[in-house]
């Protein structure tokens, strides 16, 4: 693909991600090339997916973010840590606020949703987050301290951070 089509992919992604539908519509008809407008809904679709997701902080308590509490780690021990409560939720894995009992110290886990963490390939994909954000070193990135499992859970130890959102931020 040459910078040109990469180009009005972008100007018309950035001119229908906030429009209804029927005003995205009229701007996708607008535009000649099918492989533009292709990628363009894929994006599209992608945003529509993820709307509010930047919108509060992970650690605020908040029933919508919550799953089902029978499926919930917390108030489980896992090995060294005790799993205090979820702070988040998202497409990739659930994270929740714990003590590790050996450092004396709050950090994050991320675990799989329970409907994947017999997903052999969703277990390898965590595997490979935690490899790859274990590799950084930024401030601007929480520190991976482990990968562990533990009773039958993939976890990512890591650096619990506290703050706004990146929305928030953003603006």
């Amino acid at each position: 693909m040459t910078s040109d089509h990469w180009q009005r992919v972008r100007d018309l992604f950035a001119a229908t991600m906030d429009a209804d539908a029927a005003s995205r519509e009229t701007a996708l008809a607008g535009e000649s090339d099918r492989a533009v407008v292709d990628e363009v809904r894929t994006l599209l679709a992608a945003h529509d997916r993820s709307a509010g997701f930047l919108e509060r902080p992970a650690w605020e308590e908040d029933a919508s973010l919550l799953a089902d509490p029978a499926d919930s780690l917390s108030g489980r021990d896992l090995g060294p840590y005790r799993v205090i409560r979820e702070i988040g939720r998202g497409g990739m894995g659930v994270v929740y606020e714990a003590e590790d009992r050996r450092l004396r110290r709050r950090v994050a886990l991320k675990a799989l949703p329970r409907e994947f963490t017999s997903d052999p390939s969703r277990r390898e994909r965590l595997a490979r987050e935690a490899r790859a954000a274990a590799s950084l070193s930024h401030p601007g990135i929480a520190t991976v301290f482990a990968f562990e499992e533990l009773q039958g859970e993939r976890l990512v130890v890591s650096e619990l951070v506290r703050g706004t959102s990146l929305r928030e931020e953003i603006n």
